[in-house]
């Protein structure tokens, strides 16, 4: 593996250690449009199956179901693909019936479904806005309908936005919102509703979530619905103080690793990182349809791509500022090839770790050969890549090059993790960092990827 020396001095190899720490942090998986589901669902529920049959552990497969009609009424960042025009039927057909024919597929996997972020919690704050209004009618059957649809699959959960948009002061009424949707569910479908979901997205601390969470469990309950739990997101709660900026918030740390122990009474069944850091909350081109004024604010990073879109500065940002710390990685020693800086030319030849040969050329400077399995930025799975995958050749699109490749050999026990950024001023896709540290098991056996959230 090829990697960027001296002339960038430490602190590049520091960042590079930093960031093979996240490799193995599971997060949820998106399915933000219809044409993901054959894709990158039936890809991540067939390597959990894979990876449960190989190492003999339960593996969870925890997915957001993100597309109903007039999707994020409130805001413009992430509207959808189905409008409201379109109705329930379209959602129906194009989305829920593929996504329930690929579940039925891969029946092994646990699964976890966190339904539609943001939509019912609009209907709290939101019904001045006109496509609020217009939408409120489909977001509530909408939800209903695919709790229907999904509830033989896993437990499901239903968003309640965040402390700093509903909090306790309006706990009651976003209550008798879900007191509704679940009333619209078929019985089967409401049994498998295990609770809810906190702070999706989000920057508030797990503390301030936690309260919220039991202020919206007390509700539910005076509503006659008992014994729900709670999954808070803590991917970006790690400082405090973060809430009223919700699109790439400048500052912020990426909070609590997935973990059941939560210190909930058993409440909170666990926190865990629903929104991959390193995506984007919008877009900051003021010429872009889905742009919204809030990711223009003195407190939203500059230079963001488009929602859900791979930013790489926010990633950096939320690793640096990490609550708790992340331990940066020591690396082993990697050789240094053809290494060019602005005075000089160095040539040096170091050990290493052997690997099968490849047919394919040396990758260049700022461009590195990854072999083996993704183990995906938003999935915690593994699908193959050509021999010889490096950083996208692109000059004018920035987007094919803000990302992240994680890597699982298969020709030796190594975890490779490379991060890919387009530098304007040079106009390419470059290398930004790349390491190369001992797997902690071998490729046959890969970490476990997904939390598993208790039931029963």
């Amino acid at each position: 593996m090829q990697r960027e020396g001296a002339g960038l001095g430490d602190a590049a190899t520091d960042l590079s250690q930093l960031l093979a720490c996240v490799a193995d942090v599971p997060t949820a998986l998106w399915i933000a449009k219809a044409e993901q589901i054959p894709t990158v669902l039936e890809e991540a529920l067939r390597a959990a199956t894979e990876q449960q049959a190989t190492t003999g552990r339960r593996v969870l497969v925890a997915i957001v179901v993100y597309d109903l009609p007039g999707r994020d009424c409130g805001a413009s960042a992430s509207s959808g693909e189905i409008s409201i025009a379109d109705g329930l039927s379209t959602y129906e057909s194009l989305y829920l019936r593929p996504m329930e024919a690929v579940l039925r597929r891969w029946p092994e996997p646990r699964k976890a479904f966190f339904l539609e972020p943001d939509s019912l919690p609009n209907l709290v704050t939101s019904l001045g806005v006109p496509k609020c209004a217009a939408a409120a009618k489909g977001y509530r059957s909408g939800v209903a309908r695919a709790a229907d649809l999904l509830a033989p699959h896993g437990a499901l959960y239903l968003d309640v936005g965040n402390s700093g948009w509903i909090g306790s002061g309006k706990a009651q009424r976003m209550a008798e919102v879900l007191d509704d949707v679940l009333g619209r569910m078929a019985e089967t479908a409401a049994s498998a509703v295990r609770g809810i979901v906190t702070d999706v997205s989000n920057y508030a601390s797990p503390q301030a979530e936690k309260a919220y969470a039991y202020s919206m469990l007390r509700e539910l309950s005076k509503l006659g619905h008992n014994g729900l739990h709670a999954v808070i997101d803590t991917s970006r709660g790690g400082v405090p103080d973060m809430r009223g900026q919700w699109c790439n918030a400048k500052g912020a740390g990426a909070g609590p690793r997935p973990t059941a122990e939560t210190g909930g009474g058993g409440r909170i069944d666990a926190y865990f990182w629903i929104k991959p850091p390193g995506e984007s909350d919008g877009t900051t081109d003021k010429t872009s349809a889905r742009y919204d004024p809030a990711c223009g604010k003195a407190g939203a990073m500059r230079h963001a791509p488009e929602a859900g879109q791979w930013f790489h500065d926010q990633f950096v940002m939320l690793v640096q500022n990490a609550n708790p710390p992340f331990e940066p990685m020591p690396l082993p020693p990697q050789p240094i090839s053809n290494l060019t800086t602005s005075t000089t030319t160095t040539t040096t030849t170091t050990t290493a770790e052997p690997s099968e040969p490849s047919s394919t050329p040396s990758a260049q400077p700022n461009e590195v050969d990854l072999r083996g399995y993704d183990s995906g930025c938003h999935l915690a799975g593994r699908q193959p890549l050509p021999t010889g995958r490096s950083c996208p050749s692109v000059r004018s699109d920035p987007d094919a090059c803000n990302t992240a490749f994680l890597i699982h050999n298969i020709d030796q026990p190594r975890r490779d993790m490379q991060l890919c950024a387009f530098d304007t001023a040079a106009g390419k896709c470059k290398k930004v960092a790349g390491s190369s540290v001992p797997c902690e098991h071998p490729p046959s056996s890969p970490p476990a990827p997904l939390l598993p959230v208790a039931r029963g």
